[in-house]
């Protein structure tokens, strides 16, 4: 039985294939950066949008229906902005308020007495007027803000300027850029927040399961989560250690 002897290839051969594999290589760079650029870019921000506004508007009109969530969302903030003001800088903490109180999550080595503290600092300073303390600029409403922006900027393009469609793109994106925080900052102050925390005292805090796959979403902050209750009566004023599980109680 013959052996089968396939022809070798040139130095020159080699190069040529070489050449042609580049060229091959190079017109899909070149047709298919364009089409991520034109086409999957506006198709896949626009689809984010859509995500994030049947995800997490539904929440936040939950929490603007319910008073003591917005009260609750107010100290939250008012929490953070303590410790913020603390630390002198911004750090990574998310929360989520809730109807018996509100969430803290941070991968900082935070105490709970720190985080107790700070709480009972920011109730303070609200009941005395300091209602500025109940708005953070990165609370989660930001994100819903600027997807709000982008997506009913899209629907106008869509609705009544469809031959501009890049140009009203870029107008939408340029919009839910700049507009996020002063949209959120006027959605928390009138919607999510309630300043007005008169009558509600701090009845104790531990540890508690993360606040919600929204908490690493939109915040970006993942690590041990705390939970500070909160009571709507003006009787209980200190706490106290119990164990060595980081509970506190109410006496």
């Amino acid at each position: 039985m013959k052996a089968i002897i396939l022809p070798k290839c040139t130095s020159d051969e080699r190069r040529k294939r070489m050449f042609w594999w580049f060229l091959l290589a190079l017109f899909f760079l070149v047709i298919l950066i364009p089409f991520f650029i034109l086409v999957l870019l506006p198709l896949g921000l626009t689809a984010h949008s859509v995500v994030v506004l049947l995800t997490a508007l539904p929440q936040l009109l939950d929490v603007a229906r319910d008073r003591r969530r917005r009260r609750h969302h107010a100290l939250e903030h008012a929490t953070i902005n303590v410790l913020e003001e603390h630390a002198g800088h911004a750090l990574p903490i998310s929360g989520l308020a809730e109807a018996d109180g509100f969430r803290l999550t941070t991968p900082l080595p935070l105490s709970a007495e720190a985080i107790l503290d700070a709480a009972e600092e920011a109730l303070l300073r609200l009941q005395r007027g300091e209602t500025h303390l109940a708005l953070h600029p990165r609370c989660g409403t930001t994100i819903v803000a600027g997807q709000l922006l982008f997506a009913a900027t899209l629907l106008l393009v869509f609705l009544f300027w469809t031959e501009w469609f890049w140009v009203g793109f870029l107008v939408a994106l340029l919009l839910a850029l700049t507009g996020a925080r002063p949209l959120s900052l006027v959605l928390q102050r009138f919607l999510t927040t309630d300043a007005d925390v008169r009558g509600l005292a701090l009845s104790h805090i531990e540890p508690a399961l993360p606040s919600s796959i929204w908490s690493a979403f939109l915040m970006i902050s993942t690590g041990p989560t705390w939970k500070v209750v909160v009571v709507e009566t003006p009787t209980v004023r200190r706490v106290k250690i119990e164990g060595q599980g980081g509970r506190y109680r109410a006496f």
